[in-house]
């Protein structure tokens, strides 16, 4: 991930008290403290099953997915030295630090309280997100969904789902991997 300039973030989450078939409409909100009490006791409940991460880079390795497991060897061994390794993979993609890849997620609000969450339990503290942690995270990371309403793509009544975000800014997305193409080329052209 190192040298990548954007990384995409996701995530996925568990709880055995919380019922698989949830609805998804639980999880619908901007992070603004606005959610319902149903969304916000649903991200209560629930903690960090896995991470995925997508990232471009220029050169022969292309694009790398990875699809963290979070649960690994939680059986009372948060601290093991997996976990402390992923806090510190956590850590460094989210300082604020020009060696730091842009994070991009979608709908990030709720995955910002979940790794806030798991990072305060691995620094041995409660499983409890902090508020300002959770802020902080969300300020690292560009949110495609609010992004889009800023532009007039849904409404904060309506959030746009990723089909209609991405269908908004395709054309945008296009031309941003066309002047990265030929970004590339110039610089193979003058051995930049």
């Amino acid at each position: 991930l190192s040298g990548c300039e954007h990384v995409g973030i996701d995530t996925e989450w568990a709880d055995d008290a919380v019922d698989e078939s949830c609805d998804d409409s639980l999880l619908d909100g901007n992070g603004d403290g606005g959610g319902t009490k149903a969304r916000d006791d649903f991200i209560h409940q629930s903690r960090l099953a896995t991470i995925q991460l997508a990232a471009e880079s220029e050169g022969a390795h292309g694009c790398r997915v990875y699809v963290i497991d979070a649960l690994n060897g939680i059986d009372g061994a948060e601290s093991s030295p997996y976990h402390l390794e992923l806090s510190s993979l956590l850590e460094w993609l989210l300082a604020d630090d020009a060696r730091s890849p842009q994070l991009v997620g979608f709908a990030f609000s709720g995955d910002a309280h979940l790794i806030a969450k798991y990072l305060n339990t691995q620094s041995g503290g409660t499983q409890s997100s902090s508020p300002a942690t959770a802020a902080s995270i969300r300020q690292r990371v560009i949110d495609v969904q609010p992004t889009a309403v800023a532009f007039g793509v849904g409404s904060s009544a309506q959030f746009p789902s990723l089909r209609v975000a991405y269908e908004a800014f395709r054309d945008v997305f296009a031309s941003v991997v066309q002047h990265r193409a030929t970004r590339s080329q110039v610089r193979g052209n003058f051995g930049w």
